[in-house]
């Protein structure tokens, strides 16, 4: 299970280690050999770029909130408070702290040339309102994985589990429930 770049690492690590996985539960996914940003992305990101290289990094985390947990269809009074102040918190706490230990090792070829290799139950959900690379990266691992199903969530961009738990955790439970990995 992960989410955005957590299931792109899931991805990765299922492509590298079919063996170990026996499901796949993918929310609002990033896409390892995917490289077709979108506009709105490659804006935000610069606007992110020049806040950091300013050391603003309340900034940097007001850009990120806009990009993924506004997504491009709100304002940020649009969101609930509570769910934009907790990936606020979440995001500064992690700029802080700095790079974790050891570096994300591409795989190679990426996975978006390799998702015919997956044949384990793969779930992925994305809310309606997320940045359309998401959207379309859902789109091509339904298209690309014969056993994704999709999911997509009204009301809610890149953080789904959080502007909506207990729609999201019903469903994850089913999910779950049906592949055996929970009573």
């Amino acid at each position: 299970m992960g989410l955005s770049l957590g299931a792109l690492i899931a991805i990765d690590f299922t492509l590298a280690h079919l063996d170990k996985v026996s499901a796949l539960l993918l929310v609002s996914p990033g896409l390892s050999g995917y490289a077709a940003p979108s506009e709105q992305v490659l804006a935000n990101h610069e606007q992110m770029i020049k806040a950091w290289e300013a050391g603003d990094m309340e900034s940097v985390v007001e850009y990120f909130l806009r990009s993924w947990t506004d997504g491009p269809q709100r304002t940020p009074t649009q969101v609930d408070a509570l769910v934009r102040e907790r990936v606020r918190s979440m995001d500064l706490e992690r700029i802080i702290q700095g790079p974790g230990e050891g570096e994300l090792q591409p795989l190679t070829p990426p996975a978006l040339q390799r998702l015919g290799e997956i044949h384990v139950p793969t779930w992925v959900v994305v809310g309606d309102l997320d940045m359309p690379d998401i959207l379309a990266i859902a789109e091509i691992l339904v298209g690309g994985i014969a056993t994704a199903e999709r999911t997509v969530m009204p009301g809610v961009a890149h953080m789904a589990n959080m502007e909506r738990p207990t729609a999201f955790n019903r469903l994850a439970q089913d999910f779950l429930r049906k592949q055996g990995t929970i009573a």
